[in-house]
């Protein structure tokens, strides 16, 4: 039988329980936190999971929405990259980079 890692197990652990947090998972898995800790730092830096939310628990990044056009942000337009969340495009945008000016259709490059 092939021997699984503690990476793996933590990130298994992660992928069941979306949100949990470091003592939820150290408990959960029942591995020493060192090798939780160790887990945690490798996948958190490769992307695989990120640390978010208000208890700042661990789990998988969301699908966004990404789209260029003006954006009003407490009442201010700006004109630029936005993004969305892609389960919840209604909970609004924010605008991840803001353009000069508006793109012109059929202007030269």
């Amino acid at each position: 039988m092939k021997r699984i890692s503690g990476t793996q197990i933590v990130i298994n652990f992660i992928g069941s329980h979306p949100g949990c947090t470091f003592s939820e998972i150290r408990t959960g898995t029942g591995l020493h936190s060192s090798v939780v800790n160790s887990a945690i730092w490798a996948t958190f830096n490769d992307g695989r999971v990120l640390r978010a939310g208000e208890r700042k628990g661990y789990g998988n990044y969301e699908d966004g929405i990404l789209w260029v056009g003006e954006l009003s942000n407490n009442g201010e337009m700006k004109y630029g990259l936005n993004i969305a969340n892609a389960n919840y495009p209604e909970e609004g945008s924010i605008t991840v980079f803001e353009f000069d000016e508006p793109l012109r259709e059929g202007a030269d490059k």
